[in-house]
């Protein structure tokens, strides 16, 4: 029984080149580590537990700006017809209202992680109502590793370019370190985020 939905090739072809593009732009912005985050999820001594770069595109662009964005306009595919009824086929099993309570969800919160040799994030929950990750990178693909886990759930999703998964953001969840096969800025994995809620 899946507790998550799946979608490849998420985006087209030209929505595909036009986010890459995107991403290669907004990796010239100055990235922070999430050692330094705050808002990264942390343990009971307050040690990050993620290891990567993260990109806020909210800071960066106006919110006219966010129209032009690939990224964002995007994000209308989730408030679909179609994809809803893709959300009610995952979660139909699950005896919960886990699909209408994603519909009735009408605020989104946006960023970017970026992981290279060594980045990870350790088991964690998200403090939103439903998480989406995109994943994205160059190909030929120049790294290993960099998988989804649910830990509680002993399921482990593959990272493949072009690949949405959504799910409840009580998840716990964990990526796997990463290993880069070549040097080269850009060349590793990059994950979407867009954290879905409802607000009141």
């Amino acid at each position: 029984m899946d507790n998550y939905l799946i979608v490849d090739n998420w985006y087209t072809e030209e929505e595909l080149k036009s986010v890459m593009k995107e991403l290669d732009y907004l990796s010239c912005t100055p990235m922070s580590r999430t050692e330094n985050c705050l808002d990264a999820a942390h343990d009971e001594d307050k040690k990050s537990l993620s290891k990567s770069f993260r990109i806020y595109p909210e800071h960066l662009y106006t919110e006219k700006g966010c129209l032009y964005s690939p990224i964002f306009k995007a994000i209308t595919k989730f408030q679909q017809k179609e994809f809803h009824k893709k959300i009610t086929q995952a979660f139909k099993n699950t005896n919960t209202a886990l699909d209408k309570v994603f519909t009735d969800t009408n605020a989104s919160s946006t960023l970017i992680s970026y992981y290279e040799t060594n980045d990870k994030y350790d088991e964690h929950y998200d403090v939103f109502q439903y998480t989406v990750l995109i994943w994205i990178y160059k190909e030929p693909k120049s790294f290993k590793g960099g998988d989804l886990v649910f830990t509680k759930l002993n399921k482990k999703i593959e990272c493949k370019n072009n690949r949405m998964i959504l799910f409840p953001s009580f998840y716990y969840h964990a990526v796997e370190p990463v290993t880069m096969k070549t040097d080269g800025k850009g060349y590793g994995r990059y994950a979407i985020t867009h954290f879905f809620y409802r607000k009141f």
